[in-house]
């Protein structure tokens, strides 16, 4: 609006400057009866405040801007209002004034603070309440997870956070937590369990050589004597020594720090190897071991633990089956999933002691009498769970079945499988 003034006010100054007077209050006239909406007006006074042109109000004008309020000669509704106007002085001491009808903007100042002021109102009315009630549950929940992690601080590891059935950020957030609580309970069960193995497993071996190494001072040997009892000794030490050793693998294998090591590697010639390796002592032990290896199968994979994986499993099927037994070894593919079953059809073992075959120390009962710690078996079952594969056992009837599925992303080629037969005896054993 003003720029608009302004643009008259030096229009019809420029008309005076170059045609005086006269011109300008034709110029005025004729811009008066223009019949247009929002057509700004116009008022030329003289120096005695006299109007000489124009259809605005004759009130006391002075250089600058201003504001004249109505009632004005106009139809309704512009009779009333107000006008915003721009005044000049001219060289021979008249006043030359442009306004326009300023009541639409003071009407639209007021709808627009009505609007913001309902608006703000009901916003208010609604945002308030939500956030008052949005931060009580916020404080409440907050104050749940508080109270649940002192408990568990206590020493309460059983404890679980509280988790409503609604999607709040928070409740994802507590069954995370519960999630991570419940790994860590079981570690700590883990760690109690293996101590207490620990103590019970090697506490024989240890008063074992403390009674031998006592009678040894006690007794007047000679030297030969004292040396065949220092070799004994060595070997209970060698024993105890490799127990730790299994331990600390173990602990090795289930830290991850091995998974730098994998490579791409061909199982099957892994598995192939393994047999091989088996093959000249088995055949001693009046056994029967049958392989059937398809080629080609691949993965990921650290190929010392992944051998140790396969020796393991197949040297305690051998080391725990009477004579006679058959002791099977299957690599196979059916369409995109591979598995290696290792079976026999010795002893077996109870179906309520399979589970427990893969925990640290476990022996089923007819094997605590052959030489070994019952480490074996865990080692697999960390070396497998590195290595994302799936370890379970099954009834082979009879005899113990055990079978390794491998990761999806395990590939294979499709040359046809090759079967072998071996005969075999272990050297070294870690148990069932």
């Amino acid at each position: 609006m003003r720029k608009t003034i302004i643009l008259e006010v030096e229009q019809l100054g420029s008309i005076y400057a170059q045609s005086g007077e006269g011109t300008l209050i034709r110029q005025v006239k004729e811009r008066e009866d223009v019949n247009a909406w929002d057509v700004p007006d116009y008022g030329l006074f003289a120096g005695d405040g006299r109007k000489i042109a124009g259809a605005l109000p004759n009130v006391k004008y002075h250089p600058g801007w201003q504001i004249v309020e109505g009632p004005f000669n106009k139809p309704p509704p512009f009779n009333n209002g107000s006008i915003h106007a721009y005044a000049t002085p001219l060289t021979d001491g008249s006043l030359l004034v442009v306004g326009k009808d300023a009541t639409y903007i003071s009407e639209f100042r007021t709808v627009t603070a009505t609007a913001f002021s309902w608006a703000a109102i009901l916003v208010a009315a609604i945002i308030i309440p939500s956030v008052i009630l949005l931060n009580r549950s916020f404080q409440a929940k907050v104050a749940s997870i508080t109270k649940s992690a002192q408990a568990i601080i206590e020493g309460d590891l059983s404890h679980r956070l509280a988790v409503s059935e609604g999607d709040h950020e928070l409740d994802g957030l507590a069954r995370l937590l519960n999630r991570m609580l419940d790994q860590i309970s079981a570690l700590v069960v883990n760690v109690q369990q293996v101590s207490n193995d620990i103590a019970h497993d090697l506490r024989t071996p240890i008063t074992r050589l403390r009674q031998r190494l006592d009678d040894a001072q006690r007794t007047d040997l000679t030297v030969g004597g004292y040396r065949l009892e220092m070799q004994s000794a060595i070997g209970e030490l060698d024993t105890i020594l490799a127990t730790f050793g299994a331990l600390l693998r173990i602990a090795q294998i289930e830290s991850r720090s091995r998974r730098s090591d994998f490579r791409r590697l061909n199982v099957s010639s892994l598995i192939d190897g393994v047999i091989e390796v088996f093959a000249p002592v088995v055949e001693e032990s009046g056994k029967v071991l049958v392989a059937q290896i398809d080629p080609g199968v691949s993965m990921l994979g650290d190929r010392e633990l992944l051998t140790q994986l396969v020796f393991n499993l197949v040297e305690n099927a051998i080391h725990h089956t009477p004579r006679g037994t058959k002791i099977e070894v299957k690599l196979q593919r059916h369409g995109s999933s591979v598995a290696l079953r290792i079976s026999d059809n010795g002893g077996g073992v109870p179906e309520g002691a399979r589970h427990k075959i893969f925990e640290r120390f476990y022996r089923v009962e007819q094997s605590r009498s052959s030489p070994g710690s019952g480490l074996g078996l865990s080692i697999a079952k960390a070396v497998a769970d590195l290595h994302g594969l799936k370890i379970e056992t099954y009834d082979n009837s009879p005899g113990l079945g055990l079978m390794l599925r491998f990761p999806t992303s395990t590939t294979t080629s499709e040359t046809p499988c090759v079967e072998g037969r071996y005969t075999q005896s272990n050297s070294v054993s870690d148990g069932y």
